[in-house]
């Protein structure tokens, strides 16, 4: 017999993650933090503006 799983268990997997395994999840959400802080970070400076000009005027 197979073990099915629901359409709702599959909705809360990510909820429910943060019980089973705190630890693995504040590590995910610190470092998604730590890029996105990153990334933000490299897009105010002078270069990330210049890529971003670049690459609207290449678009056009």
């Amino acid at each position: 017999m197979t073990n099915r799983i629901s359409f709702m268990e599959m909705l809360t997997y990510g909820f429910r993650t943060l019980f089973w395994r705190p630890v693995h999840s504040v590590v995910f959400i610190a470092v998604f933090g730590l890029i996105m802080i990153g990334y933000y970070t490299w897009a105010q400076s002078p270069g990330g503006m210049a890529f971003f000009m670049d690459y609207a005027e290449a678009s056009l």
